[in-house]
């Protein structure tokens, strides 16, 4: 019998409300995670860091209410661009690219 355990890796803490929906992301040489919650937040999460106490960028009011699916891959033509899609209860789908290669993560519009 192989006995496997559990092993905590990180604890993300942003979200007042509950999370709803979560997808991970993996490269090489990076792990980045998102989350949605109950008010429409939107928080991506660098994994590799020693502690993430923090998300690396928020997304606030990506929609008017519960973030119901989310999905992350990195743009075709660039590896520094993550582009994350997130689908509400405001049966809204958006999409936005961020941009993963300075330390200061901006967001597309």
């Amino acid at each position: 019998e192989i006995q496997r355990a559990w092993c905590l890796v990180s604890s993300l803490e942003y979200h007042t409300c509950p999370v709803l929906v979560t997808d991970v992301l993996s490269s090489a040489n990076e792990t980045w995670a998102c989350t949605g919650g109950t008010d429409g937040g939107v928080a991506v999460w660098r994994l590799n860091d020693d502690v993430t106490s923090n998300p690396a960028c928020v997304i606030k009011g990506a929609h008017q209410s519960g973030v119901n699916a989310l999905s992350m891959a990195f743009a075709p033509h660039d590896a520094n661009i993550i582009i994350v899609v997130s689908g509400g209860d405001d049966q809204v789908l958006r999409v936005q690219s961020i941009d993963i290669s300075t330390t200061d993560l901006t967001l597309s519009r």
